[in-house]
């Protein structure tokens, strides 16, 4: 699997997947979850709170509704809306993601810093979970692994850790 870390915005990146950091309810109402409804239309969330719950360490795919890329992974960070997370949950997940994308045989999939916007995690702390857990994935279906975000500190936080290859 190929990994790249870029300075842009998920919303506009064309990948076959990209993924939510989300609550195990599936309602977006904060953070990239947000902007994702807003600019994707109502029916994503509709259609990620039809297979809610979605517990911590599992993720569900939903279509993308006008977005660029042609689904949603929506992976829970916390189980409540506006809730609390943790280093934990955030390696959990980012293995449900992987997980989900290799189920549905997703190639190109991109993801952004897990709980940073609504969480406030520091994000190398955020940036060492995550790549500990995508080092570890072993992937079958995904060919290219996007880190993606318009936060230059998330991405400065990725190539920091990524670099020494935890």
């Amino acid at each position: 699997m190929d990994i790249k870390i870029l300075h842009e915005d998920i919303i506009r990146f064309h990948a076959d997947a990209i993924v939510n950091p989300t609550n195990s309810y599936g309602f977006m109402g904060g953070g990239l979850a947000e902007t994702i409804k807003k600019e994707g239309g109502q029916e994503i969330e509709m259609e990620a709170v039809e297979q809610a719950p979605i517990p911590l360490g599992t993720a569900v795919l939903t279509q993308s509704g006008k977005l660029r890329c042609e689904h949603i992974i929506h992976s829970p960070t916390m189980e409540q809306p506006s809730g609390v997370s943790s280093i934990e949950h955030i390696k959990e997940a980012t293995i449900a993601a992987l997980d989900c994308a290799e189920e549905n045989k997703i190639q190109f999939l991109a993801m952004t810093g897990l709980g940073t916007q609504t969480d406030g995690i520091p994000k190398e702390s955020v940036a060492k979970a995550m790549i500990e857990a995508i080092v570890n994935f072993n992937p079958g279906h995904i060919k290219t692994l996007t880190l993606i975000d318009e936060d230059i500190e998330m991405v400065k936080a990725w190539h920091k850790i990524y670099s020494g290859k935890v």
